[in-house]
């Protein structure tokens, strides 16, 4: 069994978060002037849900940018070690 590290996989792996996008970030739900305290608490909650969601998604695509770094890290130890088995 043969395990090593490839930078092309790890960029190949990470890429798609990149293209996460959100429709309509920070656009806020409301409703019409015949509030009720309920919708109020609706609209409150939906709003909180969707900056919770873009707050996810940029965490996940910061750390997705990172992946590559980390695999050409480990891809110059990996090849250091091999070559102390030589």
């Amino acid at each position: 069994m043969r395990v090593s590290s490839s930078v092309g996989v790890a960029q190949g792996a990470v890429s798609r978060f990149a293209e996460v996008r959100l429709e309509s970030p920070g656009t806020q739900a409301s409703v019409g002037a015949s509030n009720l305290p309920g919708m109020q608490a609706g609209e409150r909650l939906a709003n909180q849900v969707l900056n919770d969601l873009a707050s996810v998604v940029s965490s996940m695509q910061e750390q997705a940018q990172q992946v590559p770094a980390l695999a050409a890290s480990i891809a110059q130890r990996d090849s250091a070690d091999a070559g102390a088995w030589r």
